[in-house]
């Protein structure tokens, strides 16, 4: 079910890519001494590189950043095709419970950490930027709340004074603003993770587990090639959490973080939970459907 519910980028590029890496370079028999822990470990330490690119105010150095954080996924890829090609395991299996499977999620965590850290670094010190030169094109990465227009005498009389509180005020907006919505987005990262798994964990134990009879063989394939067990499918594959992380990174490699951000600010809760109550849904259906004596030709 993992492979099924893989993200676009994930089933389609890097995982085909470190296949295709590993047959080509024979890398279990030239590099023996590597084991996927060293991968894992590796792509955490192109993360914090990747991090600190992406505070950058410059966006060809940000885009840089982005490509190292393609690096990295690549490289989680690479760890677990490495690891399943040592003990012969199809791209399929996940060996839970494993010294290898904990690793591997410590490091995908610190990597979402350190993307969102520089995220939010880059927001949050051009939320400073925009609040001292309002008119500078920073200004529209995040704009400051518009002030009433005043007469030119009150502007000359109360200039200096209201300059000294509209950079601490527009400043204080703004990191407020910086502050709520990385928070979204990394709540909503959270939750996408934990329904995801919990999609793959309840799938695995419905139509991946051996069958006492026939009947609920069948019903299983008939669950499986469903037309709402595909579009629950096509929809986990744009809504999983390494989902979402390419789309906050295409976001920065496009310049467009912030509209991303802010746009997927309350959206992205409320696809995230009806996505996942109605899988809960179908999955008590089709267990229901299954563990059943009778045959159902319609689902």
């Amino acid at each position: 079910m993992k492979t099924l519910l893989l993200d676009h980028a994930n089933h389609y590029i890097h995982l085909p890519l470190s296949i295709l890496f590993e047959r080509v370079t024979n890398f279990n028999e030239v590099f023996p001494f590597i084991t996927p822990n060293m991968i894992s470990a590796s792509h955490v330490i192109i993360a914090l590189f990747g991090m600190k690119l992406l505070w950058s105010h410059h966006i060809s150095v940000r885009q840089l950043g982005f490509i190292l954080f393609e690096v990295r996924n690549f490289l989680d890829e690479l760890d677990g095709t490495i690891a399943r090609s040592r003990t012969h395991h199809s791209i399929s299996y996940v060996d839970v419970g494993s010294t290898g499977f904990f690793v591997d999620g410590a490091c995908d965590t610190i990597g979402s950490a350190a993307l969102y850290i520089g995220a939010f670094v880059y927001l949050y010190n051009h939320s400073l930027t925009s609040a001292i030169s309002p008119k500078s094109q920073l200004s529209s990465i995040i704009p400051l709340t518009q002030k009433p227009p005043v007469s030119k005498d009150s502007l000359e009389w109360s200039q200096s004074f209201q300059n000294i509180f509209s950079i601490s005020n527009g400043s204080m907006q703004s990191k407020k603003k910086v502050i709520i919505v990385i928070c979204c987005s990394a709540m909503q990262m959270i939750l996408a993770s934990l329904f995801w798994n919990q999609a793959m964990d309840g799938y695995h134990s419905i139509l991946e587990t051996d069958t006492s009879t026939p009947q609920e063989r069948e019903l299983q394939v008939e669950v499986l090639k469903s037309t709402t067990m595909w579009i629950i499918i096509m929809l986990w594959r744009v809504c999983n959490p390494h989902a979402l992380l390419e789309m906050v990174l295409v976001s920065i490699f496009i310049d467009k973080l912030w509209s991303f951000l802010r746009w997927t600010q309350y959206y992205g809760f409320v696809i995230i939970l009806i996505l996942s109550a109605v899988t809960h849904a179908h999955m008590h259906y089709a267990k229901t459907l299954i563990s059943s004596s009778g045959y159902s030709g319609n689902l």
